[in-house]
């Protein structure tokens, strides 16, 4: 609530409470949800991983780090690098680039490029 104060002759003037919606981040790697092509950075983008609920637990398939509830995290069943096992690709904290996709090469921590499937080996 805010509130104006009459600085001469007059009341203090309350404002109407108001609500603010803040955007959600659920990977909380500091790009939200809306821009997010990867919302829980396991490597598999969310417009692959679909708005499903796979394995029921209400947690829809681009948050859920194990969508089909096996016990295998995704990004493992991708074939892509989990090093510390986590359920997020690479080593965390993970880096992302603008559009809050991983980029897990900056320090070494992967031998694939998730995004293009491609041995980073040399």
């Amino acid at each position: 609530m805010a509130s104006t104060p009459s600085f001469k002759c007059g009341p203090d003037t309350p404002s109407i409470p108001g609500a603010i919606k803040l955007a959600g981040d659920n990977d909380q790697d500091g790009i939200i949800d809306i821009i997010d092509l990867d919302d829980d950075n396991d490597g598999i983008l969310d417009s692959l991983e679909g708005g499903g609920d796979t394995d029921g637990d209400g947690i829809p398939d681009w948050f859920d780090l194990d969508s089909d509830g096996d016990g295998c995290y995704d990004v493992e069943e991708a074939g892509f690098d989990d090093p510390d096992n986590d359920g997020v690709l690479c080593t965390s904290p993970v880096v992302v680039d603008g559009v809050g996709k991983v980029v897990c090469i900056a320090d070494g921590a992967c031998e694939d490029d998730p995004n293009t499937k491609q041995s980073l080996k040399t």
